[in-house]
């Protein structure tokens, strides 16, 4: 049971999620080329966006930093 994941998970469901057409679709971080970092859309804040790794991790980027792919 992987416990950190749920956790991480639980506390990005925040009161001003958006509804988006964008959940669910795949991206990419624009600001490192060389370790390209991609993921999946999990929410979306607005300004926001909270992206989950192909490994496992969450993390929150800002809407002008992600390449999404619908």
């Amino acid at each position: 049971m992987n416990v950190g994941k749920r956790l991480t998970k639980t506390a990005l469901n925040m009161d001003y999620e958006e509804n988006s057409m964008i959940i669910g679709c795949s991206c990419t971080m624009l600001n490192d080329p060389d370790n390209a970092i991609c993921g999946r859309i999990v929410c979306d804040y607005g300004n926001e966006i909270a992206v989950e790794h192909y490994d496992g991790k969450v993390a929150v980027y800002g809407r002008d930093e992600l390449l999404i792919f619908d």
